[in-house]
């Protein structure tokens, strides 16, 4: 009996967004595997590991309302920019740092696998993401409204 006296308490007491807000959806082989709410501006980071030297790789990104904004990379090591062709890449504690070219991504198509760790992190939030899908499937990232759509 508590249950659906604590649904009811929960759907009274919960903030509806507003028409205009912003999600960031994560969708997977099965569909739509989360869904968080952001703000024009709020800061999104992915983390992996590199596929071939395994050291820790970071992108940050702003929402916007057509996408994600590439604002920096870093790089654990030196011969990771390197790789990528990044010459101005400076050193900032553990991290070389290289400015995002601020390019718009409707969508980010990701590959994670355990040995990969990738992680996204949305303010101060943190997710597993290689953990949400199966090993192999690609998980598929994308602003949208949130009103269902």
């Amino acid at each position: 009996m508590r249950l659906p006296t604590l649904l009811l308490a929960m759907s009274v007491l919960a903030t509806p967004l507003p028409a205009n807000a912003l999600c960031l959806r994560m969708e997977g082989k099965p569909g739509q595997v989360g869904r968080r709410a952001v703000t024009a501006g709020d800061e999104v980071r992915l983390r992996f590991r590199h596929s071939l030297w395994g050291s820790l790789v970071e992108e940050e990104f702003r929402v916007a309302a057509d996408g994600l904004e590439l604002v920096r990379l870093r790089y654990a090591e030196a011969r990771l920019a390197e790789y990528y062709g990044h010459e101005a890449a400076w050193r900032e504690g553990d991290w070389w740092v290289v400015e995002g070219d601020r390019r718009r991504l409707r969508t980010l198509t990701l590959r994670g696998s355990r040995e990969s760790e990738l992680g996204l992190s949305i303010g101060a939030e943190r997710m597993a993401l290689w953990d949400l899908v199966e090993p192999g499937d690609a998980i598929r990232l994308a602003v949208t409204a949130c009103d269902g759509r």
